[in-house]
């Protein structure tokens, strides 16, 4: 009895022989309390497992005091249980779910809190020059693990017998073929000699000058790659323009273009001597590019050494010296953004000049071809070609491949066409497929120079 008047079950002993004298065993003394008492203790705790036991003690409210102190045991394992699961974690009010799986922890005793794994250290740091470490050598695995032993190979299905074809993977959209290979037509690999030639070079300011040799042999002759001039078949011209501003375009257009392809390199690049002698020695004819005055110069800049309308003949002719001296081996100077100076008789007559003492060609661009140009030209006596298509001028693949058609329904119609590109890897890979089948078709991809005189 309690000092509140309210009657209490005896704590139950952990060892059952420790009990009072006379006592009945487990050592209770006291009668079990009254059933609705514990019903509304067990209700408390809001557990279903908790109704349950209160149910079971409602049933057996009648029975023995010894029956009675046990279920009253068993309530307080159960409360132990809802208050921290030891395999769950729940809390109170938790349902935990009844079966043998669920342990029985004494009521003496602390449920035991398993220990917390060590967090796993990290590898140390090797020494990737170092050898790698030998395998421990095989003994007796420790107490309580599994021998390690070979791991399991994963179950494949058997490979079929016969032969198996790839899948690949469906493309995403329209999809460029790539040739795995130069596509290059059927004109014969010529390595042209190393330039310049003997007797066709003089002392300049900034160096070597092409000139024409004591024969009169022009340098656009002597540095042409041979061509048969009794072919009957329309000639079309191709120029890849813009080269040495980007080593990896340069050499793709020098490895995959066709060797009857021209190529005009950028004199203000500091390898432009280096790539002319490349290209040469794969057999392709060559030209230098040539800054001038452009039509608006706000928005383009020609650079230092552009010919410009506002200077003395004497001033454009230095400047003229820097751009020949760049290099060695050219047929000619394609002009850059040229519409006001090409366009101004007092400024092009001196260059014109010029170019026929020193026997280079001159290539005009497509705006530029009038009357007048080509008038200047003769008079001065220097070759003309000029250009009918400038070929990636829209850079897709459609307008690329009108532009090629046009150049040649032009060689069928005139005889000659002229066209330039840039070192686009698109407009690359269209020239590469126009020009592979163009023999089928009647018409000869030349080199510039083939065009002269025709």
């Amino acid at each position: 009895m309690g000092e509140d008047g309210v009657a209490r079950p005896a704590r139950a002993s952990a060892r059952g022989d420790e009990g009072a004298k006379g006592g009945a065993p487990g050592g209770v003394t006291q009668r079990a309390p009254r059933p609705s008492i514990l019903l509304l203790g067990l209700i408390g705790l809001g557990s279903v497992q908790a109704l349950a036991i209160a149910g079971t003690l409602i049933w057996l409210a009648l029975g023995a005091d010894e029956t009675a102190d046990r279920l009253v045991r068993e309530a307080e394992q159960a409360t132990r249980l809802m208050v921290a699961d030891p395999e769950t974690g729940a809390g109170p009010g938790a349902d935990i779910p009844p079966g043998p799986d669920r342990p029985v922890v004494a009521a003496a005793e602390t449920p035991p809190v398993p220990a917390e794994a060590p967090m796993p250290s990290a590898p140390p740091a090797t020494d990737p020059s170092a050898p790698p470490a030998a395998d421990p050598p095989p003994g007796p695995a420790p107490e309580g693990e599994t021998p390690a032993g070979p791991p399991a190979e994963p179950e494949t299905a058997p490979a079929p017998s016969g032969p198996v074809e790839p899948v690949l993977p469906e493309p995403s959209g329209p999809v460029e073929p790539a040739p795995s290979a130069p596509v290059r037509p059927a004109d014969p690999p010529i390595q042209l000699a190393a330039a310049p030639f003997a007797g066709l070079t003089e002392p300049g300011p900034d160096g070597p000058l092409p000139v024409r040799g004591a024969d009169g042999l022009a340098p656009w002759q002597a540095y042409a790659r041979p061509y048969p001039a009794a072919d009957p078949r329309p000639r079309v011209a191709l120029v890849v323009a813009g080269l040495a501003q980007s080593a990896a375009l340069t050499r793709r257009t020098i490895e995959r273009m066709p060797g009857t392809v021209t190529l005009a390199f950028d004199p203000y690049s500091p390898t432009a001597a280096g790539w002319l002698e490349i290209a040469r020695d794969d057999g392709h004819e060559t030209l230098l590019e040539a800054p001038m005055e452009p039509a608006d110069t706000a928005f383009t800049d020609p650079g230092p050494w552009a010919l410009l309308t506002g200077l003395d003949p004497s001033d454009n002719r230095a400047r003229l010296y820097r751009v020949l001296a760049r290099g060695a081996g050219y047929v000619g100077l394609l002009p850059r953004n040229a519409e006001r100076f090409l366009t101004s008789p007092a400024a092009r007559v001196p260059l014109l000049e010029e170019l026929a003492d020193r026997g280079l060609v001159m290539v005009s661009p497509t705006d530029i071809a009038d009357e007048s140009l080509a008038q200047a030209a003769s008079v001065a006596g220097a070759p003309l070609a000029v250009i009918d298509q400038w070929v990636d001028a829209v850079p897709t693949a459609a307008s690329i491949d009108l532009r090629l058609a046009r150049l040649e329904e032009a060689a069928l119609l005139t005889g000659v066409a002229v066209g330039v590109i840039n070192p686009y890897p698109l407009s690359l890979a269209r020239v590469e497929r126009w020009a592979a089948a163009l023999p089928e078709r009647g018409v000869a991809l030349v080199p510039l120079s083939a065009t002269i005189g025709r």
